[in-house]
């Protein structure tokens, strides 16, 4: 037995060589959730460490790039 992978489009190639009905749930696909929860992550982060430059007095503008 092995894995047969689907390509993530719809129909999937595997289904499309075949002949079967595609069903390819998103929702389902862990890989992509993770990645956008880290992108969303990644964007929290830099939301606010733009907002405490923007809100930084020269002093500590200093403090926070060196």
């Amino acid at each position: 037995m092995f894995l047969l992978l689907c390509s993530g489009t719809t129909p999937c190639t595997r289904c499309v060589t075949s002949a079967q009905q595609c069903i390819y749930d998103q929702n389902s696909d862990r890989r992509r959730k993770e990645y956008t929860t880290g992108l969303l992550k990644i964007h929290t982060t830099l939301c606010r460490l733009a907002a405490t430059l923007r809100s930084a007095g020269p002093e500590e503008l200093l403090w926070l790039v060196w």
